[in-house]
Parts: structure tokens; C-alpha cells; sequence
């Protein structure tokens, strides 16, 4: 005869998830942050601009966990990946000079890029040619403020 047990969350009194596979012996699903919050957006556009990829909530932040880019080549034409908050911009990737080659970029961020709070993840060109991003990333409810940031990277 089988015992029905459970794991409740300390602080909450919830009960943690678990799962019956194929032979409905139940087992507890263990996984980490970004596979069960994680989400992606794509863009794609052909001029010059700076586009908002995702924003955080409010007072939050955003964690990259993927990077997916393709850019064509156009003489002198510059693309940017990079995180804003409207007073401060870092960049993540680039500005990458398309005069020679097109670009293709995709790679994986296990522990993830975490931005501080309230940067949004954006994309800039300097001039027109297509562009096409897709990223992976979470929100985090609660960011650090830029100079915290900054200081523990």
C-alpha cells in the first residue's frame, strides 16, 4: 500500500509540484528559474532604428539566456544589441560593422545576462538593411539599480 506524501514550500504552506511519467509513479520536478519563467521574443525589421526587444516590469529586470541574430551585410552598417534604462546603455553585442560579411550569431547563456533595473533590451541599426533577432530571457520581479550593477560585474 502506497503512502500519499507531499513537500509543502516553507513559507507559503504551497505544495511543490510533482508529476506521474508514463507509469504513474509520481516523481518531484525539479528545474531551474529561466526553464520554468523563461520566454522569447523575435523581431525583424530593414531600417535604421533603435527597437525595444522586451521590457521588464516595473521595478524588474530582465535575465538573457539566448541569442539568436542574423543581420545582412551593408557597407558601413552597424548593429547593436545592448540593455537601456533612458540614462544608462550597455552593450551586450557589438556595435558589429556589417561592411565585409553578413552576421549570424546564436548562443546560449546558461546562468544568464542579467540587466539592472528597468533596462530595456533593445536593437539598433544605423542604417537600412534587414535585421532579425530572436532572444531567450526571464523576468525577475526586483533588479539592482545601475551603480550595483555595474559595480558587481
Amino acid at each position: 500500500m502506497g503512502l500519499k506524501a507531499f513537500l509543502v514550500e516553507r513559507k507559503t504552506g504551497k505544495s511543490l509540484h510533482s508529476a506521474s511519467p508514463h507509469d504513474d509513479n509520481a516523481c518531484l520536478v525539479t528545474t531551474d528559474y529561466f526553464e520554468a519563467h523563461g520566454t522569447f521574443k523575435s523581431t525583424a525589421f530593414a531600417t535604421a532604428q533603435t527597437v525595444d526587444v522586451s521590457s521588464p516590469d516595473l521595478g524588474g529586470a530582465l535575465v538573457v539566456t539566448s541569442i539568436l541574430m542574423r543581420a545582412a551585410k551593408k557597407n558601413a552598417g552597424t548593429v547593436t544589441l545592448q540593455f537601456d534604462d533612458g540614462t544608462n546603455t550597455e552593450a551586450i553585442f557589438g556595435p558589429a560593422l556589417l561592411t565585409n560579411a553578413e552576421l549570424t550569431l546564436a548562443f546560449s547563456i546558461p546562468s544568464g545576462w542579467k540587466a539592472w533595473k528597468d533596462a530595456t533590451l533593445q536593437v539598433v541599426t544605423n542604417s537600412d538593411f534587414i535585421v532579425s533577432v530572436t532572444v531567450g530571457y526571464a523576468k525577475i520581479p526586483v533588479g539592482e539599480d545601475f551603480g550595483s550593477w555595474d559595480a558587481a560585474r
